[in-house]
């Protein structure tokens, strides 16, 4: 039993210990035309490791309410690059966004893995 388990833990440890994925494209768009917010903003990120679930942060603006964020959940297993944030709308401004794999109680479990910042609408 003993040599069934030692064979088991460390292909377990070499799985955890697995670098992420090295995500060469990050960006985020706005989709609509208007100039006075970032409508329905558009992010592409590649490439996603289909087996991860994946969170990105956004950071904007200091409002009169306080700094803007965003949170997003891009689709697990797809093997879209590029999808739609839903109904977000994005105040006008400065704007850095953070993406993270995420642990399997949903919580960050990686360092930042890509950053992109802008100047919304753009």
């Amino acid at each position: 039993m003993k040599k069934l388990i030692t064979p088991l833990l460390l292909l377990a440890l070499t799985l955890a210990a697995a670098p992420p994925v090295n995500i060469s494209t990050f960006t985020v768009n706005c989709s609509s035309l208007a100039t006075t917010v970032c409508d329905t903003p558009t992010v592409t990120a590649y490439p996603l490791d289909p087996n991860v679930s994946y969170e990105i942060d956004g950071f904007g603006p200091v409002t009169p309410l306080g700094q803007d964020t965003a949170t997003w959940f891009p689709p697990t297993g797809s093997a879209l690059n590029a999808w739609p944030t839903g109904d977000s709308t994005l105040a006008n401004g400065g704007w850095t966004f953070e993406i993270h794999a995420l642990g399997n109680n949903g919580t960050e479990k990686n360092k930042v893995l890509a950053t992109f910042s802008a100047t919304l609408p753009n």
